[in-house]
C-alpha cells in the first residue's frame, strides 16, 4: 500500500466513525499534549512547534497518525468556523 493509498483508508475509517459518533470524535481528535523536544525531533511523528503563544511542543493523535502515513500525504481535519468543531477529515498532498 502506498502512502496515498494508506491516507485515504485513514481517512475513510476516521470520516466514518465521525458520522458514527462526533462526539467520541471530537474529544479524540480535539486535543492535543506538551511533548519532549526528543519525541518533536521524532523523524515521522508530526507535533506542533512552538510559537509566540504556546512555548512547547505537543502531538496529537492524528500527529501519530500522519507519521505512520509518510511525508507526501497526510490526513487534516476539517474545521467548522462557528463552532470550532471537526465536520469532517480529508487527504491532503504535502508540499515536497
Amino acid at each position: 500500500m502506498n502512502e496515498k493509498e494508506l491516507a485515504d483508508k485513514i481517512c475513510s475509517l476516521l470520516n466514518e466513525m465521525h458520522s458514527i459518533d462526533p462526539n467520541a470524535t471530537e474529544e479524540l481528535f480535539a486535543h492535543s499534549v506538551m511533548c519532549s523536544r526528543k519525541l518533536a525531533n521524532h523523524p515521522s511523528i508530526v507535533v506542533t512547534w512552538p510559537s509566540k503563544e504556546i512555548n512547547f511542543h505537543k502531538v496529537s493523535a492524528l500527529g501519530v497518525m500522519n507519521g505512520l502515513i509518510g511525508k507526501n500525504w497526510a490526513v487534516a481535519k476539517v474545521m467548522n468556523e462557528d463552532t470550532n468543531k471537526i465536520m469532517k477529515f480529508d487527504v491532503m498532498r504535502l508540499p515536497i
